[in-house]
C-alpha cells in the first residue's frame, strides 16, 4: 500500500520518491588523483579509446539493433558506436514526438543519410489505448508518468528480438548540473534538498500535495553516499531523478536492454576527471567529435540545429531569434522546436481517446479515496471549460491511477 507521503511525491514530481529499485544506477568508483594532471587533449584520447572499448564489450554479434533516435548527443553517440561494429542494415531506429521539433527532424535526416530503417511515431496522431498505457506502466515499473511514450506493445511486436540501446545516464553523467555554483560543502544540506525538489516539480498548475514539499526530503536517497567529484545536488539527481524517474522511463522492461553510458568503466572515468572538464560537457563533446567526427559534423538539438563545435556566434544569433519569436507571441513554436514539446493541456481536451482515458482514470482514483484533499471536480470542470490549464495535474492523477491499477492495487 502506498503511503500518503509517497502519494504526495508522485503528485508533485510524477514519480514515487520512496522507491528501491531498478538496479539501473550504482555508485561510481571515483579516483580524483588518476587524471588530475591530464590535459584536455590527453583525456579526450583516453575517453575515445574507452568509449570504443565499451561498445566492443556490449556489442552482440549477429544481432539486430534498435535505437530510440533523437536529435541529441547520446543516441547519436550510440548510433556512431554501433556503426563501428555492424552495418546500417542491422540497425533500426525510431523517434517518438512532434514533427517539426529538432528531435523529430534531425533524427529523420540522420536516418536517411545512413540508410537506416527508421520509424516515426507522431504523438499528434497517436491513438491512446488503456491496454497500451497499462503495458507501459508495467514496463516503467509502475513508477513514472504515463502518456509521454510510444506504444510499447507495438514496439515489442516489431523489435522484440533486437538489442535495445538506451542513452540513459549520458546527459546526467557527462556534464555537471547547473547546481555546481551553489551546491558546495558549505551549503546547508536541507536547502540543497529543498532546491532539488523544487527543480523537480512537474505539476506547476496547482499544488496537489497534502503536505509541504519540504516534508518530502526524508524520502530522498543518496545524501550520505560518499562519491568524490559529485556534489550533493548531483548525488540527489543520480539516486532520485535518474534512478526513480528517468531510468524506469527510458529503459522499459521486457527488452534486450543495453546501456553503454551505464557501464562502470564509463561512469568511473567520467566521474574521476577534473570537474572543470565536465562543465558544459567540455570533455564529452571533445570525445564525441574526436571519436565520431562524421556523425557529429551534422546538426544536433543541443547546438540549436547546428553541428557540434559550431561557433558561439551562430548559436547566440539563433537564441536571439527564438527570444524575438517568443516575444512576438509564438513561444509555443519555440518550445515545440527545441523540446519536442507536448501541449498536454490541448491533448487532454482534444484527443478523444486520451480525454476518455483520463476522465475514467480520475473517476476511479476518486473512488479509492486515497487523495481526498484533491478537488477532482474543480480540476476537470475548469480545465475542460478552458477556464484554466490543469493538464499537468490531470495527466499526473490519471498516471497515478493507471500505475496503481497496473500493479494490482
Amino acid at each position: 500500500m502506498v503511503t500518503t507521503q509517497n502519494l504526495n511525491s508522485f503528485l508533485l514530481f510524477g514519480y514515487f520518491l520512496d522507491y528501491k529499485g531498478t538496479g539501473l544506477v550504482s555508485a561510481p568508483q571515483t579516483d580524483i588523483n588518476k587524471y588530475k594532471d591530464c590535459s584536455l587533449n590527453e583525456l579526450t584520447e583516453i575517453g575515445s579509446d574507452l568509449i570504443i572499448e565499451i561498445f566492443k564489450d556490449e556489442f552482440v554479434p549477429n544481432s539486430q539493433h534498435l535505437i530510440p533516435l533523437s536529435g541529441g548527443y547520446d543516441s547519436r553517440a550510440i548510433l556512431a558506436g554501433l556503426l563501428k561494429f555492424t552495418e546500417s542494415r542491422n540497425i533500426k531506429t525510431y523517434t517518438y514526438g512532434i514533427p517539426g521539433s529538432y528531435d523529430f527532424d534531425i533524427a529523420r535526416k540522420i536516418a536517411k543519410l545512413y540508410g537506416l530503417h527508421h520509424y516515426e511515431i507522431d504523438f499528434e496522431k497517436h491513438n491512446f489505448t488503456l491496454d497500451s498505457l497499462l503495458d507501459a506502466s508495467k514496463r516503467f515499473r509502475h513508477q513514472t508518468l504515463l502518456f509521454f511514450h510510444p506504444d510499447y506493445i507495438s514496439i515489442k511486436e516489431m523489435f522484440g528480438d533486437h538489442m535495445y540501446w538506451s542513452g540513459f545516464l549520458g546527459g546526467s553523467f557527462n556534464g555537471t548540473l547547473r547546481s555546481l555554483k551553489w551546491s558546495t560543502p558549505d551549503t546547508d544540506k536541507q536547502l540543497i534538498k529543498e532546491r532539488f525538489l523544487k527543480d523537480n516539480l512537474y505539476v506547476q498548475s496547482v499544488f496537489l500535495s497534502s503536505e509541504p514539499m519540504e516534508n518530502l526530503t526524508v524520502l530522498l536517497d543518496g545524501c550520505d553516499i560518499n562519491i568524490d567529484n559529485l556534489n550533493l545536488y548531483e548525488k540527489l539527481d543520480l539516486f532520485n531523478r535518474q534512478a526513480k524517474y528517468t531510468g524506469p522511463h527510458v529503459c522499459p522492461e521486457g527488452f534486450n536492454m543495453i546501456i553503454p553510458f551505464g557501464s562502470s568503466k564509463w561512469q568511473n572515468f567520467i566521474c574521476s576527471i577534473p570537474v572543470k572538464f565536465k562543465i558544459d560537457m567540455i570533455l564529452y563533446k571533445k570525445i564525441l567529435l574526436n571519436t565520431f567526427p562524421e556523425l557529429f559534423s551534422l546538426p544536433t538539438k543541443n547546438e540549436l540545429g547546428f553541428a557540434l563545435g559550431s561557433s558561439n556566434l551562430v548559436q547566440f544569433l539563433k537564441k536571439a531569434e527564438y527570444k524575438l519569436i517568443s516575444y512576438l507571441g509564438m513561444k509555443s513554436y519555440v518550445m515545440r522546436k527545441r523540446g519536442n514539446y507536448f501541449d498536454i493541456n490541448w491533448f487532454i481536451r482534444n484527443n478523444k481517446n486520451m480525454k476518455e482515458i483520463v476522465i475514467n482514470a480520475l473517476e476511479n482514483l476518486k473512488k479509492r479515496n486515497i487523495v481526498p484533499w484533491v478537488d477532482f471536480e474543480m480540476l476537470t470542470s475548469r480545465h475542460f471549460r478552458e477556464e484554466a490549464d490543469y493538464g499537468d495535474a490531470l495527466q499526473t492523477l490519471a498516471s497515478l491511477e493507471l500505475n496503481l491499477t497496473s500493479r494490482g492495487e
